[in-house]
């Protein structure tokens, strides 16, 4: 006669339970026997009486609340992405502009107005021109530089300083 091995672990878990049934094999025990001994290892293993398991219901909130935590975590992990990349791109600009300030002064002293010489960008997506104005009224040894910085043409970074022709 074949025993399912379910059928055969309840028996030896009532045999551990019970010493007295030692002695009973599964040939002995009748079908109702069999369905009691089935109901007593389930109750053993943490089920009450008449459950099966985790109802559906159950198991689509847990899924839903597991669902909206990740969902939240990915939506936070992109925006901070996000900010990054625009911070980044902003501090690229300003050292831009820094660097290319000192580039310009470093350059011989040019009549103005003129465009001077500017750096390499790191990148085509950057775009650095710097402008020399003479100031109206006063020395014209002393000019006013603009170096303006932009990233696909939207202004990241404007930087005034001065040069002098000495």
């Amino acid at each position: 006669m074949y025993i399912r091995p379910q059928l055969k672990q309840n028996l030896n878990d009532c045999r551990e339970a019970r010493p007295d049934l030692r002695r009973l094999s599964p040939h002995h025990l009748s079908s109702k026997v069999r369905r009691m001994l089935g109901a007593v290892a389930d109750r053993g293993r943490g089920l009450r009486k008449g459950e099966n398991g985790l109802a559906l219901v159950e198991v689509l909130i847990a899924v839903s609340i597991l669902t909206i935590a990740i969902t939240t975590y990915i939506s936070a992990f992109s925006t901070s992405a996000i900010a990054i990349g625009r911070e980044d791109r902003r501090v690229t600009a300003k050292v831009l502009a820094v660097s290319q300030i000192h580039h310009t002064r470093a350059q011989a002293y040019q009549t103005a107005p003129v465009a001077y010489p500017t750096l390499t960008p790191p990148s085509p997506n950057f775009t650095v021109t710097s402008n020399a104005t003479a100031i109206a009224g006063k020395d014209d040894n002393i000019q006013q530089i603009t170096v303006t910085v932009q990233f696909n043409g939207r202004t990241l970074s404007v930087l005034e300083d001065f040069k002098v022709d000495r």
